[in-house]
């Protein structure tokens, strides 16, 4: 193995978040496409932390089951007041979370959906979220796709993370929610002390967005530029993960992977 490929697998779980419709499940989903092609025999772990399922949509597949659904069966049977069936159903997460996992060729994918009961239930939330945190494991790399913000990401997915990328676009709003999030990160301590990174999607003036994203305070990742290829393939169902290589998007993704694994 590689110095370089050590030193990537280093960086093991990456969550992708930033504000409602800048890109981040587009992202995620052409990140899952180049790091198979960096690596095409590197196993990784997508999880699609949005309810609405963006990123199974993007990857070509629709989950079967999701971790909503799970932690409901487990629910209604933990209410029993046989402590043998609560046993048995703790032992038997781990078989819940691989069937419900989508497994293609180099990756996998587990949906988080929600859950329709109400209210706190913490020990079944934090017995999958360990069960999750175990399963990581046999992974070479995680890529969570989450939804607007990172408290979500924290709470019912991972305990840790290793690297938050942050997508934006180059609007004053965009950038005002990437600035929260990364205002969440430091100053409340949401995530342990992740590597914090800033990708600006839908470029069309790479020199002012340059400036904009020199005033942010962020390390700038990637610029990716206005695709329309995206676009034209999201309106017609097409995987997002299947957009070509030499497309304007995939390219800038395939330097983001090469620069968060290989350098």
């Amino acid at each position: 193995m590689s110095s370089a490929k050590k030193k990537g697998l280093n960086r093991k779980i990456i969550a992708v978040c930033g504000k409602g419709g800048a890109g981040k499940t587009a992202v995620a989903a052409m990140m899952a496409a180049a790091i198979k092609r960096l690596d095409p025999k590197s196993r990784t772990l997508l999880i699609d932390a949005d309810p609405a399922g963006g990123l199974a949509s993007a990857m070509g597949v629709k989950a079967h089951k999701t971790i909503g659904e799970i932690r409901e069966g487990v629910l209604k049977q933990a209410r029993t007041k046989d402590p043998a069936i609560k046993e048995q159903v703790a032992r038997a997460v781990d078989y819940y979370l691989l069937d419900a996992l989508e497994e293609r060729d180099g990756w996998s994918l587990l949906a988080m959906g929600r859950g329709e009961s109400a209210g706190c239930f913490c020990p079944v939330n934090n017995l999958l979220r360990d069960a999750i945190g175990t399963m990581a494991g046999d992974f070479d790399r995680v890529i969570i796709d989450g939804e607007a913000g990172i408290e979500q990401i924290m709470r019912q997915v991972m305990k840790t993370v290793d690297t938050l990328l942050v997508v934006s676009d180059s609007s004053a709003r965009g950038m005002n929610t990437a600035s929260l999030i990364r205002s969440l990160v430091d100053g409340k301590g949401v995530l342990s002390a992740p590597e914090l990174l800033l990708i600006i999607n839908r470029v069309v003036d790479n020199k002012k967005v340059r400036k904009i994203a020199a005033g942010s305070g962020f390390e700038v990742a990637a610029l990716v530029p206005e695709d329309d290829l995206v676009g034209k393939w999201d309106a017609s169902s097409k995987p997002l993960s299947e957009l070509p290589p030499d497309a304007a998007s995939m390219k800038a993704i395939d330097k983001l992977v090469k620069k968060l694994f290989t350098e």
